[in-house]
């Protein structure tokens, strides 16, 4: 996440499905808070990013899943960012097409593996913040969320 500031490191996995213990501990040491559902760990994780959205400027979603896209065209309403952070074999085309950002994963991310040489966002930024600001930080809360929002994505102009 180079220099931004992380808020929160959530990670969701339902509670029968083991943890590797390297990476609970590598998780732990960086403030990282792990979720273990005993069912759908997806829907934990989409409420949550619902309920903070915002408070965040952008969610970093690990994951590929088309199935999220109802979730990132949510989150894109209430004005946070959403990048996709996947492995390529396993990320749907579709979500990477809605994602303002995607950063196509490789064995470089996985643990005991050198973090130099990242590879770089398959999709180019938005025109990067003049300031040098970091792009995750708190948000100023909002006192009532807009009760109606579409679901399911962007309108069809037909």
């Amino acid at each position: 996440l180079s220099r931004r500031t992380v808020i929160r490191y959530l990670y969701y996995k339902p509670d029968h499905l083991p943890i590797s213990p390297d990476f609970e501990k590598y998780f732990e040491q960086i403030g990282g808070e792990v979720r273990q559902p005993s069912k759908n760990a997806d829907l934990y994780l989409a409420v949550d990013a619902i309920t903070m959205a915002e408070k965040l400027d952008v969610i970093v979603l690990i994951g590929g899943d088309k199935d999220y896209a109802p979730l990132v065209w949510y989150l894109k309403s209430k004005g946070c960012k959403v990048e996709v952070w996947a492995f390529p074999d396993s990320t749907a085309t579709s979500l990477i097409e809605i994602a303002d950002d995607y950063v196509p994963m490789d064995e470089k991310f996985l643990l005991g593996r050198p973090t130099s040489d990242r590879p770089a966002s398959r999709k180019p930024r938005r025109s990067p913040r003049p300031d040098n600001r970091p792009i995750i930080k708190p948000r100023r809360a909002v006192e009532s969320p807009e009760p109606s929002a579409n679901l399911t994505g962007p309108a069809d102009p037909e």
